[in-house]
């Protein structure tokens, strides 16, 4: 909860009353009571929380790959059963995919669960069109920890990066560490875009984030000149 901001009646239990709820324009009218700068700060710790490592197993998605898993094992075994090459070639093919897929689905590392997902449906629903940078924070904690593929999390992450440009010098050098962690993380991911790569340089360099500079040396010479441009900003 940011600071200076006092509890809210009735926020307190808001999260465990998603468990109720099953469509993203439910839980945005559930949210209607409570403000925002009260709001963000406390959902996005509950929906980290949710993640934490020790319980990650214990989550749907991942006993759904636990279920494709004994699903494919099952295609697998009823091939070798199979009398028809045609039959038997399609089974295997079929029971290889599942299994394969469930493996990279269970140890790729976290998947959202329907409640973080429905966390960042609040989020993207509060502060779409807002260039409130104090809320910037929050959001990378949350999409560096639920990533930026499921439902609302890619316009959440469209949201942020067209409201980090408006970070000041002292916004940007009060970053946490463990948040900057994630936009160098970012800044290197092959599915960053030319245009986020840019303001990721900008916002490390006025960070003057030291691990950032060294990061920064391998777009020195980088197709985009925009992001040649960007790695300038970092002062010798």
């Amino acid at each position: 909860m940011f600071q200076g901001q006092q509890e809210v009646p009735g926020q307190r239990h808001f999260f465990e009353r998603l468990k109720s709820v099953e469509r993203d324009s439910e839980a945005i009218t559930l949210a209607e009571p409570f403000p925002t700068e009260t709001l963000v700060p406390q959902l996005v710790r509950q929906a980290i929380e949710e993640l934490a490592p020790g319980r990650r197993f214990y989550k749907q998605p991942k006993l759904l790959a636990l279920g494709w898993i004994v699903l494919g094992l099952v295609t697998l075994v009823l091939a070798v059963h199979e009398n028809q090459p045609r039959d038997f070639f399609f089974s295997v093919l079929t029971g290889s995919f599942f299994f394969f897929f469930s493996i990279m689905s269970f140890f790729a590392g976290v998947t959202p669960t329907k409640r973080t997902r429905l966390v960042a449906a609040i989020l993207n629903q509060r502060l779409w069109g807002r260039r409130e940078t104090r809320y910037c924070v929050e959001v990378i904690r949350l999409l560096g920890t639920i990533g930026t593929t499921y439902g609302d999390t890619p316009p959440l992450r469209r949201w942020l990066f067209a409201t980090l440009p408006y970070l000041t010098e002292s916004e940007a050098q009060a970053l946490p560490e463990e948040v900057r962690v994630v936009l160098r993380r970012w800044l290197t991911a092959f599915s960053t875009t030319d245009a986020e790569r840019v303001v990721l340089l900008l916002v490390l360099a006025s960070a003057n984030d030291e691990k950032g500079r060294e990061l920064a040396r391998r777009y020195k010479n980088a197709n985009s000149e925009a992001v040649r441009e960007a790695t300038k900003e970092f002062k010798a």
